[in-house]
């Protein structure tokens, strides 16, 4: 939460972009924002307690541009 919170720039930013996406409008700066990606992809990953190779995706499964 704090990393979103920090990239939004405040709660009620945060707020605000989750009400645009919620309601479906186009180029919500968190969803595109390929740094907070990666940072939040790292959180999960030392949550999970796996290393780089969690990145990996298996063949078959969709790809994403980041």
């Amino acid at each position: 939460m704090e990393t979103l919170v920090r990239t939004a720039g405040d709660e009620a930013l945060l707020e605000r972009e989750c009400f645009a996406m919620a309601c479906g409008e186009r180029g919500c700066k968190l969803v595109r924002n390929k740094g907070l990606l990666e940072e939040i992809r790292n959180h999960f990953i030392r949550f999970l307690g796996g290393g780089e190779d969690v990145k990996v995706v298996a063949e078959g499964q969709p790809q994403t541009d980041a």
